[in-house]
């Protein structure tokens, strides 16, 4: 007697196999898809408080939309960074501040 190989539904293996992988792949696309929607959906805004150069109290608006970070001024006028161009940002500043003396802080 030789080997039985159990197929389901009628199917070979081979395809049974073709069919879990496109089944995987479907719901992979669809996880992936509805992670993009939901970071584009998503805002998220958070307030800094700052001073302008006379002194006076202002606040910077920081707003992550539709993967994009605005950065809107007191006066209304606003930048737009992409996430690359938020690092450099991050960096830069990072850079400014380690040549600075911690004594000028105070």
């Amino acid at each position: 007697m030789g080997v039985r190989i159990r197929t389901t539904a009628g199917c070979a293996p081979a395809a049974v196999g073709a069919e879990n992988r496109k089944r995987r792949n479907a719901m992979a696309q669809k996880n992936s898809r509805s992670t993009r929607d939901t970071l584009a959906a998503r805002t998220t805004r958070r307030v800094l408080p700052c001073s302008d150069e006379q002194g006076h109290d202002r606040e910077l608006t920081l707003t992550f939309t539709g993967r994009q970070l605005v950065l809107t001024a007191p006066d209304g006028t606003a930048a737009v960074l992409t996430p690359l161009q938020s690092e450099r940002l991050r960096s830069a500043v990072r850079d400014l501040l380690l040549d600075v003396d911690p004594s000028d802080y105070a």
